[in-house]
């Protein structure tokens, strides 16, 4: 489960609710990825893809559920600015 860190205590009941459902109901392993800024930066990108790399394997099943919004960004050929 990825989410921003600072969305966390509105999100609280909702991932714990979404975490209990895929872990009792399907049996699923749930891991959480808590983004530190409310901006997807590069960094943020690195922290994500670090973490896909290291828990996905040929027998995973990837859900990425998300919540937000995304804008173009203005600069010119640079990753869209997605908010929560």
């Amino acid at each position: 489960m990825v989410f921003w860190e600072a969305d966390s205590p509105d999100l609280g009941k909702d991932i714990t609710s979404l975490q209990k459902m895929l872990s009792d109901n399907y049996n699923y392993h749930v891991e959480k990825l808590r983004l530190k800024s409310n901006e997807l930066t590069r960094d943020a990108v690195y922290q994500a893809t670090d973490f896909v790399r290291r828990n996905f394997t040929g027998e995973s099943l990837l859900i990425l559920y998300y919540v937000g919004q995304s804008s173009p960004n203005p600069k010119s050929g640079e990753l869209p600015l997605w908010t929560s």
